[in-house]
C-alpha cells in the first residue's frame, strides 16, 4: 500500500491514513484552505477520500484489540503521583525534624541551665557529684529516656537524610 515505507511501519502508516480520512470533516473545518495537509495525494486527487472513508470504522472487528491505557501514559501517572507523595513525605519529614529539633534544643537548654537540687560541680572539667532524692532520679530518668528517643529518631536513616539534605540545601 505505500511502497515507499520502511518495512514494518505500513501498519502504522494505516493508521495515520486512516486517522486522516476519519477526520478530514475536522481537518477541512479548522484548516486553512492552503494548508500543506491539502497538497497531499489523498486530499488532492478528487474522490480518494470518498474513497477510502468507508474502510475506516472505529468499530472493533477483532483485528484492533483494544488495550485501555497505554503502558507510558500509565507509567507517566503513576511517576507523577509517586513525585507528589514523596514532596508529601519529605514536607511532614521536613516539619517532624524541625520540631524534633526545636524540642531537643528546649530539652537541651533544660538539662543544661537546671540542676536539680544536689547536683554540683566537683572540679573544673571533671565529673558532676550528685546527691539525689528518688523523685529527682526518677525525673532525671524520664528526661534521660526522652533525650534517648529523640536521639534515636535523629539517627535513623531517613532522618539522617534529611538532615544531609538540610545541610547541603542550607
Amino acid at each position: 500500500m505505500f511502497p515507499r515505507m520502511r518495512p514494518g511501519m505500513n501498519k502504522v502508516a494505516e493508521q495515520c491514513l486512516a486517522s486522516l480520512v476519519f477526520h478530514v470533516e475536522f481537518l477541512r473545518k479548522e484548516s486553512t484552505k492552503n494548508h500543506a495537509i491539502f497538497d497531499t495525494f489523498v486530499f488532492s486527487q478528487a474522490g480518494v477520500v470518498d474513497k477510502l472513508l468507508p474502510f475506516v470504522t472505529t468499530a472493533i472487528d477483532g483485528s484492533i484489540h483494544v488495550t485501555g491505557v497505554p503502558p507510558h501514559v500509565a507509567q507517566m501517572s503513576m511517576q507523577e503521583k509517586l513525585g507528589e507523595d514523596v514532596e508529601k513525605s519529605l514536607a511532614e519529614v521536613r516539619s517532624e525534624l524541625a520540631a524534633m529539633r526545636q524540642e531537643y534544643a528546649m530539652l537541651r537548654q533544660e538539662v543544661g541551665t537546671q540542676r536539680p537540687r544536689g547536683v554540683t560541680d566537683s572540679e573544673p572539667g571533671n565529673h558532676v557529684s550528685m546527691d539525689f532524692s528518688m523523685q529527682e532520679q526518677t525525673k532525671l530518668m524520664g528526661i534521660a529516656e526522652s533525650i534517648a528517643k529523640k536521639r534515636e529518631n535523629w539517627q535513623s536513616p531517613q532522618a539522617r537524610v534529611e538532615m544531609n539534605n538540610d545541610e547541603c540545601h542550607g
